[in-house]
């Protein structure tokens, strides 16, 4: 066995293919590493860059893409013999069987494992060479660990190898075939696809971690909380769900490979002929005429469509074909098997998310299919031995090359057409009808066959280029790995040299394809008269004959080029025009900011005017706004009469201002003042006063904005604006006064690259800081502002802002509105124009309003409940509400968020207007009726009571709003969703702190971090609820809105809202204050046992606990507690399921002094279900191991 180990060793350190896939292996790695334009799995964050966890994770992502490495060597090693006819005498020689098998097997997969060494070797250059070419700080990486290269090999890169080596070695060895081989790389990229489809929610994670054949769903499932720290420290050891995995995995896949030895035959075969039956022959026919082809050597149509029968034929009517197709149905069917939303809710299957998941899940599979597919055009005759009778025929090369590109694409849009059928079925088999089969069209048989043509072209020059088959497919794949990120970091953004990229298109229900047509169409014709010239390359190097030297047939090529210059002339010709017409309108009638031109413009613009943002500038106190919307034309002028007030005591000269970058154009008038300085290039004005705005005086500012789409964008970049769904705010036609800090670069990291200061994300927390108090976190350049609107729109739309609709009429073919906020408001404002439903109904004299595109009405009923549920509970323990109207307002799906503005809440269509709700009492979370309540939230937290532009404002806003939102559910639809809801909230924050940016705070010092002013704030504010009782925490939040609604600066802060949670928690629970708002505490409860024993018509059940209480630091280092803390305790009935807790039996809140407890308990009813904090009040490392099922 050893010597065919070291035969195959010798053999494949020979070949170039395996120096190739080493150097790839090692430049992509090396440029993930070195910079933070690449990624390999996932964003690093603050994680060093080559910390243990990183590198592991490397070693997991990498060997997916190595796959295709594996397939050619246990391809090429199984298949060799057979290939050259040696099999016959290796057979027959006094060689055993199983040192043939198994040598071939492990030599293989001794040598699939060389190129992942390029992981390690990539990383440990870019450690060195990355600070020293000024890629990335030293400070980005950590020290040299060894085990973290070491366990990446054991926990992924060996195993990979055995499980996906024994299945193609074993397909190739038996059926002798590459495509066969081809079709068991499939079947692996279904498994781990499907496993990542389950990964979605949380609660069918156990499953994802089993179907993984790489083993990265139960790595990221165990590592997910993890801390920055941890994963800076820290290697991951094989154990756990990884370790289940892996031994899983691997005992199948040894099975399968000891099964096939079994069958193997290490014999040759002897061929029987076959009876030939005789048949009466007539004598052919003599003749003395000479026939002779009259068309040789020239392209005919007739010979052509013949050519393209016969190669279509070759690839739908063969079997492997069906199998391959078949297997990528399987994996569509399984994306398509739920339609997963936010929380565990389902959303109805409409055709633009079916679409998505099909370009999504299946796109690896076709990348996979074109890959292997055109290989096998390209190689099917050589791999029978008929090539040389094809190379005689008087067959013209680019009649037998353009048949098997069109048999390709042909084959493809079959492929493509299948899964729109099954598309369509799902969306039956759930119950929706409304099938847009013009969506489907389009997306699917238009725009993604025309990037997979592209592809399919760039995959046969590869082949005919490098006439090697492996090294051509590999070639193929980095080439389109490369594509995907050279470009970025080489800081060019243009679609022009992206090979086959296109604008990004998004297909809107409301707005269909909207503003994407005239880019996708014109960069589709770009790139398909860019493949012409390709195909004249292919052509020039089409393989005839036995004359393979590569500078033979650059000679060759050279007679190709010649004989069809027109045609290659008129093709570049062509290119050229319509590169000029697109070049024409996406760099010189539409400019852009490439991602680095947009970071040095950041870097020019805090360097230049930082010295600025202290100056004391007056502030806006009340609008007039004259808006002309012409969606139509995506255009719209905006015409602002502002009034702003010195508020300081000191007096004014200068009025600084940094100005919209959406719009076209801006112009400012200012009485009695002239233009002092004009940055046209940083967007910053300078405005001098001839009379200096003297303290409490105002003035008047009139300002003239507007926008105009012309031709085409490079990507379409002012989605706010468009045919149907308009959507913007005031800060898109607004200029803001004086140097607006949210232009500055805010990543820690890249500001260290720029060598710029630190810089904090909002102020410290400090209620002694009345600089910082005298802003709100939303703006600097005002307070509370009044608000007055005339707006119009096209004849067919209602156009809505914030306040009262005073007014409404038509003129010159538009509709007309005016607006008037009576109650002072935020200077944060929307304004929106759609052709609209609108669902109206009064509630104590408040207009409940919500407007929706007629397609989304499924949902209006639920969330017009939502609002009035949660007026009802916010007016009765919050206070007043201030507004006349509240309005829900549905934009398209441009941006997938749903956002709070005085008295109306737009909320996009993919959010909450097409989840569905029809099981949402049973199993699912009624995210739409959840949205609704939060954002009715903020027209208390945020838009009553807002925070200093200092640490923990967002605490009072999110964090409030989600308490809100969950009493309102709370009270819809019982604690059981709660817990539900906040297994979610849980998870969504250690998740959040393993990734953490920068360091994760205390839940009062957030600061930009959602996953602490959002999730962690509903555990922990639903728990102190639990504990200090609902009443007392509503009337803590009420005594906050009654010291701060609507108040001016100094702008309350989190020590505010804190002070006033502390005077209405008992002295015995007065800890919760510091361990829930003050510092990062954690718990580690975990239930070791769950006994019960029947005596008489009673169950005594004992429980055994451990428990531990954590401090953390920002970065994730934890310390232990003295534990002193009530814990709740409790025995359940059994639930209607098996995850769900029953009825109580005992629930108890004790008081735990020490780590281990052990707890007997008397109960009436048979225990199903025990343990210590079940329903994860605290915020646990490890939830999932409080709760155990009881055993007698």
């Amino acid at each position: 066995m050893w010597k065919f180990i070291q035969f195959e060793i010798k053999y494949w350190l020979r070949t170039p293919m395996i120096w190739i896939f080493l150097f790839i292996n090692t430049l992509l790695v090396f440029f993930a590493v070195a910079s933070e334009k690449v990624t390999i799995g996932g964003s690093v964050g603050n994680t060093f860059r080559n910390a243990p966890y990183i590198i592991e994770q490397y070693y997991g992502v990498m060997s997916t893409v190595c796959l295709l490495m594996t397939t050619a060597f246990m391809n090429a090693t199984a298949m060799r013999d057979f290939q050259y006819g040696m099999h016959q005498f290796i057979f027959s020689s006094p060689i055993k069987k199983r040192d043939y098998f198994f040598g071939k097997f492990f030599g293989a997969a001794l040598v699939s494992i060389i190129p992942l060494l390029g992981i390690s070797l990539g990383v440990l250059l870019a450690t060195w060479l990355a600070p020293v070419l000024d890629m990335s700080p030293a400070e980005r990486f950590g020290p040299f660990n060894l085990m973290s290269h070491v366990f990446g090999l054991i926990n992924f890169g060996i195993p990979n190898v055995i499980i996906s080596g024994v299945l193609l070695f074993s397909l190739a060895i038996l059926f002798r075939s590459n495509i066969v081989s081809f079709v068991g790389a499939m079947l692996i990229l279904v498994f781990y696809i499907a496993s990542g489809i389950l990964t979605e929610d949380i609660q069918k994670e156990w499953l994802a971690n089993i179907l993984d054949p790489f083993g990265l769903r139960p790595f990221g499932t165990m590592t997910k909380y993890l801390t920055v720290n941890e994963k800076n420290l820290n290697t991951v050891t094989l154990y756990g769900d990884l370790l289940t995995n892996r031994v899983v995995w691997l005992a199948m896949m040894l099975t399968v490979l000891y099964l096939i030895y079994v069958k193997f035959s290490f014999t040759v075969k002897n061929i029987k002929q076959k009876a030939i039956k005789e048949t009466k022959s007539t004598a052919p026919i003599i003749t003395n005429t000479i026939f002779t082809p009259s068309k040789a050597g020239v392209f005919s149509f007739k010979t052509f469509l013949q050519l393209l029968k016969f190669e279509l034929k070759a690839i739908i009517n063969n079997p492997t074909f069906i199998i391959i197709v078949s297997i990528g149905m399987i994996l569509l069917i399984t994306s398509l098997f739920s339609f997963s939303s936010s929380y565990g809710s389902t959303n109805y299957p409409v055709t633009y998310h079916i679409v998505h998941i099909i370009l999504g899940s299946f796109s690896m599979f076709m990348y996979g299919f074109i890959t292997f597919y055109t290989g096998v055009l390209v190689w099917k005759e050589r791999d029978v031995k008929i090539n040389e009778i094809q190379d005689s025929t008087p067959v013209n090369s680019s009649s037998l090359l353009v048949s098997k590109v069109v048999a390709m694409i042909i084959a493809i849009a079959i492929v493509l057409a299948a899964t729109i059928v099954v598309g369509i079925l799902a969306q039956t088999l759930h119950g929706y009808y409304r099938y847009e089969v013009d969506v489907y069209l389009k997306s699917i048989l238009l725009i993604e066959l025309a990037k997979y043509t592209f592809l399919i072209i760039l995959s046969l020059l590869f082949h005919y280029l490098i006439n090697n088959r492996y090294v051509a497919y590999f070639a193929f794949v980095a080439f389109i790995i490369i594509n995907s990120f050279i470009w970025g970091l080489l800081e060019i953004s243009s679609n022009m040299l992206a090979f086959g990229y296109l604008p990004n298109v998004i297909y809107s229900d409301m707005n269909g394809f909207g503003p994407f047509v005239p880019g996708t169409v014109w960069f589709i014709m770009y790139w398909t008269l860019f493949c012409p010239m390709l195909f004249f390359v292919i052509l020039a190097f089409y393989i005839r004959g036995k004359e393979n030297q590569f500078k033979t047939r650059i000679t060759k090529s050279k007679i190709s080029f010649s004989k069809n210059k027109i045609a290659v002339i008129t093709s570049l010709l062509a290119f050229l025009v319509c590169a000029g017409y697109v070049f024409y309108n996406t760099q010189i009638l539409n400019t852009y900011y490439s991602p680095k031109e947009m970071e040095n413009y950041r870097v020019s613009y805090e360097l230049k005017y930082k010295k600025f943002e202290h100056l004391t500038q007056p502030r806006f106190y009340k609008f007039n706004y004259t808006i002309a919307i012409s969606p139509e034309e995506r255009a719209m002028t905006a015409t602002i009469e502002a009034w702003a007030k010195n508020r300081s005591k000191v007096t004014i000269s200068e009025l600084h201002f940094t100005l919209p970058q959406s719009m076209d154009s801006v112009q400012i008038d200012i009485p009695n003042a002239k233009l002092k300085l004009n940055d046209t290039k940083l967007s910053y004005r300078i405005y001098s006063l001839n009379k200096p705005l003297l303290p409490n005086d105002s003035i008047k500012i009139i300002v003239k904005t507007a926008k105009e789409s012309k031709g085409f964008e490079n990507e379409v970049s002012f989605t706010s604006l468009t045919q149907n769904g308009t959507f913007f705010n005031n800060s898109d036609v607004m200029p803001t006064l004086g140097y607006d800090r949210r232009y500055e670069i805010s990543g820690k990291n890249l500001r260290i690259k720029r060598k710029l200061p630190k810089r904090n994300v909002m102020p410290n927390l400090n209620e002694n800081d009345l600089a910082s108090r005298a802003n709100t976190y939303i703006g600097a350049d005002s307070d509370w502002v009044k608000l007055h609107t005339i707006i119009s729109t096209s004849a067919d739309q209602t156009a809505i802002a914030p306040g009262s609709l005073v007014k409404q009429w038509k003129a010159n073919g538009k509709n007309y509105f005016e607006y008037d906020l009576e109650q002072k408001s935020l200077n944060f404002y929307s304004f929106i124009s759609a052709n609209y439903q609108v669902a109206r109904k009064k509630w104590k004299g408040i207009d409940l309003e919500v407007y929706y595109d007629t397609k989304h009405a499924v949902n209006v009923p639920n969330m017009m409940n939502s609002l009035q549920k949660a007026l009802a509970y916010y007016t009765t323990n919050f206070g007043p509400y201030y507004h006349k109207q509240c309005r829900i307002i549905e934009f398209p799906r441009y941006a997938s968020f749903a956002q709070a503005f005085p008295g109306t809440m737009p909320y996009g269509e993919d959010v909450g207007f097409i989840t569905d709700l029809r099981d949402v009492t049973k199993d699912d979370i009624d995210t739409p009726f959840y949205v609704v309540a939060h954002e009715m939230g903020h027209q208390y937290w945020a838009h009553q009571v807002c925070g200093a532009n200092m640490q923990g404002s967002e605490m009072m806003s999110e964090g409030f709003a989600q308490y809100s939102a969950l009493m309102v559910m709370e009270k819809e639809y019982g604690k059981d969703k709660m817990k539900q809801f906040l297994e979610y909230e849980m998870n969504t924050y250690l998740s959040g702190r393993s990734g953490e940016l920068e360091g994760e705070n205390a839940l009062f010092k957030t600061k930009g971090q959602q996953y602490i002013h959002y999730n962690k704030a509903s555990v922990v504010l639903y728990y102190f609820k639990e504990m200090i009782g609902e009443e007392k925490v509503n009337l803590a939040l009420s005594n906050i809105i009654k010291k701060f609604a609507y108040k001016n600066p100094p702008f309350p802060t989190s020590i505010d809202a804190v002070r006033e949670f502390k005077a209405v928690t008992p002295d015995s629970l007065h800890y919760l204050i510091p361990d829930l708002f003050e510092k990062i505490t954690l718990y580690s409860n975990r239930t070791m046992s769950a006994k019960y024993k029947k005596v008489g018509n009673e169950y005594v059940v004992t429980i055994v606990t451990t428990s531990e209480k954590l401090r953390s630091d920002a970065m994730g280092k934890e310390t232990a507690l003295p534990l002193s803390d009530y814990i709740d305790i409790g025995v359940f009935a059994e639930g209607k399921k098996s995850s769900t807790l029953g009825k109580p039996l005992v629930y108890k809140r004790i008081k735990l002094t020490k780590k281990d407890n052990t707890f007997t308990f008397k109960v009436k009813g048979k225990p199903s279900k025990a343990g210590i904090d079940p329903y994860n009040y605290l915020i646990d490392r490890i939830p999932d191991d409080n709760v155990k099922s009881v055993e007698e």
